[in-house]
């Protein structure tokens, strides 16, 4: 496998940004995202 857990959508990656609780449990694992989210964040 490529070592990545969980591919993050743009949802949670506004989460993680604001800081929400509900996202804490997945930063103890490797997120990626996708070049789609990154330009959504944009």
């Amino acid at each position: 496998m490529n070592g990545i857990d969980f591919l993050a959508d743009t949802n949670a990656l506004i989460y993680l940004l604001n800081g929400k609780s509900c996202m804490r449990p997945f930063l103890q694992n490797k997120l990626a995202f996708s070049v789609i989210s990154e330009m959504e964040l944009l």
